[in-house]
C-alpha cells in the first residue's frame, strides 16, 4: 500500500497587535479518472472522493484539491498561496531514470477559484497526473504498488514573499499513481544490422556480428538484467545467401548476435554473402540486414582503423545524459570486429574541430565517463550546438570521427503559463456562472491538459520509450 499523508506547519509567529496568522483548517481530495480514450481530454469518469493515503491515480486523471484556510482577518488582509509539485524518484530501482520530472511540474495549475469570507477562505487546485509511457520495474518486481510519486505541497501566508520571522502554515502530501495501460505506444520493431562488410585472408574464422542491432523499446538498460521485466527478448538467425561456397554459419545461442564461419575458398570476385534475421517476438516480421565477406589469398598491405560515432539522433535537452559510443573497427583485424583491440580518446572541440580549454567545456559539457574508452558519457548544462572527436588508434594508424549533438532548453515555462491562464479562465467562468470548481470539474480538463504536456506529446519517440523503463 502507499505510505501516509504528511502534515507540516511553521510556528505561527506574532505579527503584530491585533493580527492573526492563516492557518489551513482542512484539506480534502476528489478524483476525475480518465476512461483511459485519450491521455489529456478524456472522457472522465464523474468526481469521487479520493484518499491519496491509501488510493492510487492513473495517468491523465484530475485531482482536486480543496483547502479551507481561517485567518480572522480577512477579508481585509491579503492571502497569498503557493504550491509546488516535486517528482520523487525510487532509488532502488536498476531500471534507468524516468523522464524528467523534477521541480515544479506544470500539470500543477494555479487555484481555479478562491472564495474569501469573513475569517476565512476556500482555495480550489486541480493537479493533472501526466502521462509517462511506461510501468516501473519496481512494480513489476512486486517491490512498489506505484509507478510514480509526487510530493505536493501547499503553502499560505500573509506575505508575497515570506520571510524566515514571517508565519508560513504548510500542508504536504505524496501522491501516488500507476500507468494507464490504454496510452502505452506500440511497440515498434528492431533495426538488424549485419555489420560492415570485410575482406579477410582465406582459412581465417570470422565472427558475424550482430551486435550492432539496435531496439528501441530495449534502449537503455541490460536486457540481460533479471530486474528488467519490460523488455524485447531478440532471437538472431545467421543465414548464407550466396558465394564461392555454401558455409553456413555455426550459432550456439540463438540469442546471442554472433556467429562464426571458416572461409577456405578465396573468389575476389565473388563475396560470401550473409543474413542477418532479428525477431523480437512482437512484432510480426523480422527485420533483416546483410554483409558480404571478400575473401583473397592474401590482404593488401596494413590499412588505419575506420572511425565511427554512434550518438543520440535528435536534440537533447539541458541536463540530460548524452552517450556517444564507437563503432571503430580495424580491417585489418577480422578477428576484432568490435574494436576492442582499439585504443580510444574522446575530445570536445569547437566548431572547426580544434580542442576547447577546460574551462569552456565545462561550462557547457561535463565529461562523466569513459574518455578513454568504447563509450563516452557527457552531461548537457547549457543550450547549443557540441562538437566531439574521437581518435582511434590501431598502434600504427590513427583515424578520427567527428559528432555534433544539438542541446535545447526544456519547454516547459511558457507552456505552464498557458495552462495557468486556461486555468484563470475557467476560474472566471466559476465565478460568473456561480458553479463550484468541482462542479465544472468533469469539463475543465478540455481546456488545460493537452496544453500542459505538449513536450511530452511531442518528444521523439527513441525518448518515449526509454522512458518506458520507469525506475
Amino acid at each position: 500500500m502507499v505510505s501516509g499523508l504528511a502534515v507540516s506547519a511553521r510556528p505561527a509567529l506574532a505579527q503584530g497587535e491585533g493580527e492573526s496568522p492563516p492557518i489551513i483548517q482542512s484539506v480534502s481530495f476528489e478524483i476525475a479518472r480518465n476512461q483511459g480514450v485519450d491521455p489529456y481530454f478524456g472522457p472522465f469518469d464523474p468526481n469521487e472522493p479520493f484518499d491519496p493515503a491509501s488510493e492510487l491515480a492513473r495517468e491523465g486523471d484530475w485531482i482536486l484539491i480543496t483547502v479551507v484556510v481561517s485567518d480572522a482577518d480577512l477579508p481585509d488582509e491579503e492571502l497569498f498561496v503557493r504550491k509546488t509539485s516535486t517528482w520523487l524518484p525510487w532509488p532502488a530501482s536498476p531500471s534507468p531514470e524516468p523522464p524528467q520530472m523534477p521541480g515544479d511540474t506544470p500539470n500543477f495549475h494555479a487555484p481555479l477559484y478562491r472564495s474569501v469570507g469573513a475569517g476565512t477562505a476556500t482555495i480550489y487546485f486541480r493537479f493533472l497526473v501526466p502521462q509517462w509511457l511506461g510501468a516501473n520495474q519496481a512494480r513489476l518486481r512486486g517491490v512498489i504498488d506505484w509507478d510514480v510519486r509526487w510530493e505536493i505541497q501547499i503553502e499560505v501566508s500573509n506575505s508575497e514573499s515570506p520571510g524566515e520571522e514571517d508565519p508560513v502554515d504548510v500542508y504536504s502530501f505524496v501522491l501516488y499513481a500507476v500507468e494507464q495501460v490504454a496510452f502505452r505506444p506500440p511497440n515498434p520493431p528492431p533495426f538488424a544490422d549485419a555489420g560492415s562488410d570485410r575482406v579477410v585472408p582465406r582459412g581465417m574464422r570470422i565472427i558475424l556480428d550482430g551486435s550492432r542491432t539496435y531496439d528501441y523499446y530495449n534502449v537503455g538498460f541490460d536486457v540481460t538484467n533479471e530486474n528488467i521485466f519490460e523488455k524485447d527478448t531478440l532471437t538472431f538467425t545467421w543465414e548464407w545467401i550466396s558465394g564461392p561456397v555454401r558455409v553456413d554459419p555455426e550459432q550456439d545461442d540463438p540469442h546471442s548476435p554472433y556467429a562464426i564461419v571458416q572461409l577456405d575458398v578465396p573468389d575476389p570476385n565473388q563475396p560470401y554473402v550473409y543474413r542477418l534475421l532479428v525477431d523480437d517476438n512482437v512484432n510480426a516480421l523480422p527485420s533483416s540486414d546483410t554483409v558480404q565477406i571478400t575473401v583473397l589469398d592474401e590482404l593488401p598491405p596494413e590499412t588505419p582503423p575506420v572511425a565511427i560515432i554512434e550518438g543520440p539522433a535528435h536534440a537533447q535537452p539541458v541536463g540530460s545524459v548524452v552517450t556517444l559510443v564507437s563503432r571503430s573497427y580495424d580491417p585489418d583485424r577480422p578477428d576484432d570486429p568490435n574494436g576492442l583491440l582499439l585504443e580510444y580518446r574522446w575530445q570536445q572541440t569547437s566548431e572547426l574541430g580544434e580542442p576547447l580549454a577546460p574551462e569552456e567545456f565545462r561550462d557547457a559539457f561535463q565529461p562523466l565517463t569513459g574518455l578513454t574508452e568504447k563509450q563516452s558519457s557527457w552531461q548537457a548544462l547549457t543550450p547549443g550546438t557540441f562538437y566531439f572527436r574521437l581518435l582511434v588508434s590501431d598502434g600504427q594508424f590513427l583515424s578520427n570521427a567527428t559528432f555534433a549533438v544539438e542541446v535545447i532548453e526544456r519547454e516547459t515555462s511558457a507552456v505552464t503559463e498557458t495552462a495557468d491562464s486556461a486555468a484563470d479562465s475557467a476560474a472566471g467562468k466559476a465565478a460568473d456562472s456561480g458553479s463550484t470548481p468541482d462542479e465544472l470539474a468533469p469539463t475543465l480538463p478540455a481546456g488545460a491538459c493537452g496544453a500542459g504536456f505538449l513536450p511530452l506529446a511531442a518528444a521523439p519517440l527513441a525518448y518515449c520509450l526509454v522512458a518506458r523503463r520507469r525506475g
